[in-house]
């Protein structure tokens, strides 16, 4: 539960920094950024119930799968809004 509570606040002062400083985000990429909190959150979810079941190696191959997925759409999302943002101050 904390989890969750701790997770969602981080994605909410990370979306309203982004807001603030003008980035342009379009709506896909949200959805994006949202899929990859859920795979981290899954993850670490994973693998505390793996612990809590005594079964240490599952759990953190588990987190090593959720989190690389995590990663990836981590970066995916941040290289597309990365580069429409360059494009966007580069024709000012």
């Amino acid at each position: 539960m904390w989890l969750g509570l701790l997770l969602g606040i981080v994605f909410g002062v990370g979306a309203m920094w982004v807001i603030r400083k003008g980035i342009i985000v379009k709506w896909f990429e949200w959805v994006l950024a949202a899929l990859a909190f859920l795979s981290l959150y899954g993850g670490i979810t994973h693998y505390v119930g793996s612990l809590h079941e005594f079964e240490p190696t599952a759990g953190l191959y588990g987190l090593y799968i959720f989190g690389g997925i995590a990663l990836l759409l981590f970066g995916f999302t941040a290289q597309l809004v990365w580069r429409r943002n360059r494009k966007v101050s580069s024709a000012s």
